[in-house]
């Protein structure tokens, strides 16, 4: 360091340098005690350094400390916001970098938080309260318990003890207030617990769903387990999902059972227990069908019953009576849900059948509707005829008698008299039998059917065959001659009309004959057949006419003596 002194001048500011060797270490930087901060009373604050030798310089002032500043030597006290910086300085050490520090003297601060009262979850967001006392805001914090805070919002996640902590951080007015905790309870909700059953009453072996409703106090999601007793005896221990548990059972005796559901509760809610619930199980509704395996079916014919049981308690078994009317006809036993009954005993006319199940165990009884069986009387059809055998064109008479187990048909209906397909014609019922009578059948051996059509009582039936055997009718020839007497040489006419027994035009040929020699032969036409000849030679001549019948006729002849003179 050096100054500089002249005459008529002040001595000059002193000059001073340091220098170090290369490689001198730096002094440590001074250091503060108590350290800076903030401060509600006055401060003795003292410096130190642990480089040997250091001398301390410092300032208050703001400005930076040189070797020019004052030296450190007592405590500094301090009672009002100060900044002091403090350099080392030693030799054979470079100066030390510049410490520095703020004491500040603030106002002190308190935190008035309320008490918070008990609480019963999920309880909505709360709004936190406390103040301090410097009006500063508050923060809040969690120190414990089921919950969370944003800014003064505190959310409650579940049941149990909560600490919230409030804090006040200062500034350069006030000092940090001291941090205050609330603890508070939050409760289990209380819960109610409603049963239900998807069936009631249900049957024997039927899918029955109990579920088990829970309602929180003041809503939220349920969790843990639900009981279901049948009794005192425990059927199922079912998780709660979306505050439900369901029991689904197929086991329940007939009977009534007093069902009841027991929530264990959880962390966050409290059990409950529904009311008891009387499921009702009774035997099943069955439903009983009937058919016919024929209907109408004939008198004395094979007719069989069918009843079919079903029911939602599985395949009934036991027995089903069959009645017509009142009276009980047969009593079968069920096989497969199926009965059957055959009779050929029913009366002709309408029967009124009907089903009756008996139940079993677990099938309540059933009848089924009424099945209205027709039963038709079975009807015999003989046929006759009149006479057999017969002629051609002759008038034959056919004769149908009918018979059933009730008596004949009604009169007025008809009955079809038919030769293979072609129907002859048609006779009407009167005292259960019907004639028809024709001359129309061909020569011949013809297999006659009558067929009655039946009604809504009497059934259909067809004669047997009846064969009538028609033969060729008879016919007579008569021969005339004109003019006879005739004389030699004049034309003669020989006429032979062939007349039948019955009726009927004859057709075929005649031959005229003179002695035993053929005159000619003619054919006849419209039963008669003319020849005529004119060189008969004299005296008395044996003409005979004979015709030679056809498919339907008996040939005949007839003579005459023909005089020529």
């Amino acid at each position: 360091e050096a100054i500089a002194v002249a005459t008529g001048f002040n001595n000059s500011a002193i000059a001073a340098g340091t220098y170090f060797q290369q490689g001198t270490p730096t002094a440590a930087t001074p250091t503060f005690s108590p350290a800076p901060g903030f401060y509600s009373l006055p401060q003795s604050v003292t410096l130190s350094d642990t480089t040997p030798g250091a001398v301390i310089y410092y300032t208050t002032d703001g400005t930076t400390p040189t070797a020019s500043s004052p030296v450190y030597s007592t405590p500094i006290s301090v009672s009002a916001t100060t900044t002091i910086q403090a350099i080392a300085v030693s030799t054979c050490y470079g100066n030390s970098g510049i410490a520095a520090g703020t004491y500040s003297f603030v106002q002190s601060q308190t935190i008035a938080f309320s008490t918070i009262p008990t609480q019963t979850y999920p309880a909505g967001p709360l709004t936190l309260n406390a103040t301090a006392s410097s009006g500063l805001p508050v923060s809040y914090a969690i120190l414990s318990g089921p919950a969370t805070v944003s800014g003064n919002l505190l959310t409650i996640t579940g049941a149990g003890s909560v600490t919230v902590q409030a804090s006040q951080a200062g500034n350069t007015q006030y000092s940090p207030a001291s941090p205050v905790s609330q603890t508070f309870t939050v409760s289990q909700a209380s819960t109610t617990l409603a049963l239900t059953s998807s069936s009631n009453p249900s049957s024997p072996g039927q899918l029955v769903t109990f579920a088990a409703t829970i309602t929180p106090q003041f809503g939220g999601q349920a969790s843990g387990t639900v009981t279901f007793k049948d009794g005192s005896a425990i059927l199922s221990i079912v998780s709660v999902s979306g505050n439900v548990a369901s029991l689904t059972t197929s086991a329940l005796a007939i009977g009534t059972h007093s069902i009841s559901s027991i929530y264990g509760g959880d962390a966050n809610f409290t059990g409950s227990t529904s009311s008891p619930l009387a499921q009702v199980v009774a035997k099943a509704a069955t439903t009983t069908a009937l058919v016919s395996s024929l209907n109408p079916s004939g008198s004395g014919k094979v007719v069989t019953f069918t009843a079919t049981v079903t029911s939602p308690a599985g395949t009934p078994t036991g027995t089903v009576k069959f009645l017509n009317g009142a009276t009980v006809q047969a009593i079968a036993t069920l096989k497969s849900g199926t009965a059957k009954y055959p009779t050929t005993k029913l009366p002709p006319g309408s029967n009124s059948i009907t089903a009756a199940y008996t139940g079993d165990s677990n099938n309540g009884s059933s009848t089924s509707a009424v099945l209205t069986q027709f039963v038709l009387a079975v009807t015999t059809t003989t046929l006759t005829s009149s006479p057999n055998p017969s002629v051609y064109d002759q008038t034959v008479t056919f004769t149908v008698t009918l018979t059933s187990s009730i008596g004949a048909p009604p009169d007025g209906e008809t009955v079809t008299f038919e030769q293979g397909t072609n129907v002859l014609g048609t006779g009407v019922l009167s005292g259960g039998t019907a004639t028809f009578s024709t001359s129309a059948l061909p020569v011949g051996t013809k297999a006659i059917k009558a067929i009655y059509g039946g009604d809504a009582i009497f059934i259909s039936s067809t004669s047997a065959a009846l064969s009538q055997v028609i033969g060729k009718e008879a016919s007579t020839t008569t021969l005339t001659s004109s003019p006879n007497p005739s004389t030699f040489g004049q034309s003669v006419t020989f006429t032979a009309v062939v007349a039948p027994r019955f009726g009927g035009t004859p057709t075929g040929t005649v031959v005229f004959k003179d002695g035993g020699k053929t005159l000619g032969s003619v054919s006849l036409s419209g039963g008669s057949a003319s020849y005529t000849i004119s060189n008969l030679a004299r005296g008395a001549h044996s003409i005979t006419a004979t015709y030679n019948g056809s498919t339907s006729f008996i040939g005949s002849s007839g003579p005459l003596t023909q005089t020529v003179n």
